[in-house]
């Protein structure tokens, strides 16, 4: 399971890319709370995190792209991932950038 940080300049906002992801037949779920953004763990609730870097492997139509040191925020307490979206786009535009004839 991993979760997407919602950054609102990738001009996506999290009940727009819900919706995008469900015709696609992934499930998901909110993660910010209120105001201040309050971060919650979907899956344990805790709301400690660490700021760490990982690879990330991103696949489409059969061609892989390994990307070292990605930025990800660590649940301290159950270990799930969380991307932001503005790094996962940023990275899926550039792999379609430099392979135009897929």
């Amino acid at each position: 399971m991993y979760g997407l940080v919602v950054d609102e300049s990738t001009g996506l906002n999290a009940a727009s890319l819900g919706a995008r992801l469900k015709e696609c037949g992934v499930d998901t779920r909110p993660f910010f709370w209120g105001n201040k953004m309050m971060k919650k763990c979907n899956f344990c609730g805790a709301t400690d995190y660490e700021e760490r870097k990982t690879e990330y492997l991103y696949t489409y139509k059969g061609n892989y792209l390994l990307v070292p040191n990605t930025p990800v925020e660590i649940c301290a307490k159950c270990g799930m991932v969380y991307f932001e979206a503005s790094i996962l786009k940023e990275i899926e535009r550039r792999f379609h950038q430099s392979n135009c004839s897929l």
